[in-house]
């Protein structure tokens, strides 16, 4: 191939899979809307795969599969993300309140634990208190979660 083929190749294959990740990640927010949850999880995982620095595909899987009532799973491609998004606050804040708001009390702390170190506010406080007391883990029955 020569040099001006590639030139133009190049960035046109770049540009298409951009395009095709994007329609993807579209169609998944669209069955998300019609609540097919399940299917949007499978879009949602084929744009992480193709660029997992699409921090909407992340919020979008795991609600989707908050939806599905596959918290451990959520919790799980939460994690995850973190390896590409270490340190987001808006990230790990969106997390803390997902779990919260599914009742997943024990998932929120772990969360509403690291929004509290990133801000510690006497909401986030309250907030990681009752995320403990909520979900009954023993580091809040012992009082270790002020001790980090």
């Amino acid at each position: 191939m020569s040099m001006l083929k590639k030139i133009v190749w190049v960035p046109l294959v770049f540009c298409c899979q951009i395009l095709y990740c994007q329609n993807m990640f579209d169609e998944a927010k669209i069955l998300m809307r019609e609540e097919q949850y399940t299917d949007a999880i499978s879009l949602f995982n084929k744009v992480i795969m193709d660029n997992p620095w699409n921090f909407e595909a992340w919020k979008g899987i795991c609600e989707s599969y908050s939806m599905c009532g596959q918290i451990d799973s959520a919790q799980l491609m939460a994690k995850k993300s973190m390896s590409y998004f270490r340190g987001n606050e808006e990230l790990v804040k969106f997390y803390s309140n997902l779990f919260w708001s599914f009742e997943a009390y024990e998932y929120s702390a772990y969360w509403y634990d690291i929004v509290y170190k990133m801000e510690p506010s006497e909401l986030n406080r309250a907030i990681l208190v009752l995320s403990y007391k909520y979900s009954g883990i023993d580091a809040y029955k012992s009082g270790q979660w002020e001790k980090s």
